[in-house]
């Protein structure tokens, strides 16, 4: 997906429509008031999304080393492809109308990682700082430094 600001209005007006909000040009977007605890609630929702998203892929790995049937299985990765989609566009609402930082900073403090190797990982994400790279150069370069030794 294009970053926001590349969209055309008619890009923008489909997105709206997907999105159940009118989407204004990106000059006008500070201009629309959103309250803190809307902001909270979003944030809370999509945070929430991730934790449902991460147990339904985890489902899904069940499904495949119990070796379920595998229209089964493809039925499973559609619709979690589907509720991804959607919480793509929950977290766009949230890029757009939030604070643009990490779901997971609390009292200052970034307290869940975004990708492995911990075990968990966002799904989505509405943070303008990557982390993320941030994140996977410090386990590389830990990664590399075993490998010398």
């Amino acid at each position: 997906m294009k970053p926001i600001e590349e969209l055309t209005r008619a890009e923008l007006d489909q997105l709206g429509k997907e999105l159940g909000v009118n989407i204004v040009a990106p000059d006008v977007w500070e201009a629309i008031p959103w309250t803190t605890g809307q902001i909270d609630a979003l944030s809370l929702r999509v945070r929430t999304g991730n934790d449902r998203m991460i147990a339904g892929l985890l489902a899904i790995w069940k499904m495949i080393n119990e070796g379920k049937a595998e229209k089964d299985i493809e039925l499973s990765f559609d619709r979690l492809e589907k509720a991804v989609t959607r919480l793509h566009h929950l977290c766009l609402k949230l890029e757009v109308f939030g604070p643009g930082e990490c779901l997971y900073i609390m009292g200052g403090k970034k307290v869940r990682k975004c990708k492995p190797p911990d075990g968990t990982f966002c799904f989505v994400c509405p943070s303008q700082r990557p982390y993320w790279k941030e994140e996977w150069a410090e386990f590389d370069k830990i990664f590399s430094e075993g490998e010398k030794k």
